[in-house]
């Protein structure tokens, strides 16, 4: 089993490592806390492996924006190009097919605003709810990590036990004995307070960009400022809801 890099290196020792593979019929709550940190292991390789989607698809959209940037850049020259030389055309005989020439200038003017709409559709309704995925997934990843490092300390405190009970200090239940500290209990207490402070931090950060995307979006349609494809999608969503 792998252990968190960062929780394994505050390990003293590779006593605890060393239970995590070999349980069976170890003392108290041992074999018990030894499958928390297992699946917590689980479900912290579960999200990393959610967030990295999340971010790949992120910075496809990123890649998707650039090639229609240039798709947008090229077809605009070219665009102007064929109007002036069909403006010259037509300058210079009047006698000239204007509805032609027209044609073939509203065809470029239509795959144009098709890529305009295109490139409006994925800035506005794509990217802002795939970047709030991420930062789901971000808050996913941080509270896998926590519960996870909370597993480690009640194992390390079951081990801290069982071994005192091993050694004759006490016995399994307890009774008449001090409760002690293990430095390895202490250092991994210091790793869950951590995990605790980012779950909170990645909970700041998704509320904040959901507040954002709310407050832009309603600016916007108050300004009037929606593009083409917004107000498709939008009528469509209506349409879908009703």
């Amino acid at each position: 089993m792998n252990i968190d890099p960062d929780i394994a290196a505050v390990l003293e020792g590779n006593s605890l490592l060393q239970v995590l593979k070999i349980t069976k019929g170890a003392p108290g709550e041992v074999p018990e806390t030894t499958n928390y940190v297992v699946v917590g292991t689980s479900e912290k390789a579960k999200a990393q492996a959610a967030l990295d989607a999340r971010v790949k698809n992120e910075a496809q959209l990123v890649t998707t924006k650039t090639s229609l940037a240039r798709q947008i850049a090229d077809i605009t020259h070219e665009l102007n190009k064929q109007r002036w030389l069909g403006w010259q055309e037509q300058l210079d005989n009047p006698a000239a097919d204007s509805k032609a020439i027209a044609e073939s200038v509203v065809r470029m003017e239509q795959q144009l605003r098709f890529l305009t709409d295109t490139d409006d559709y994925l800035t506005h309704k794509l990217q802002p709810p795939a970047h709030l995925r991420t930062l789901e997934a971000s808050l996913g990843l941080a509270k896998a990590n926590s519960l996870l490092a909370l597993a480690m300390v009640a194992h390390s405190e079951a081990l801290t036990n069982a071994q005192l009970v091993a050694a004759g200090v006490f016995d399994e239940s307890g009774e008449g004995t001090v409760a002690l500290i293990g430095a390895r209990t202490e250092a991994l207490k210091k790793l869950c307070r951590a995990a605790d402070q980012q779950v909170e931090v990645a909970e700041v950060a998704l509320r904040t960009e959901r507040k954002r995307q709310l407050t832009v979006e309603a600016q916007r349609t108050v300004a009037g400022a929606l593009t083409h494809a917004e107000i498709v999608c939008n009528n469509l969503s209506a349409k879908i809801g009703q």
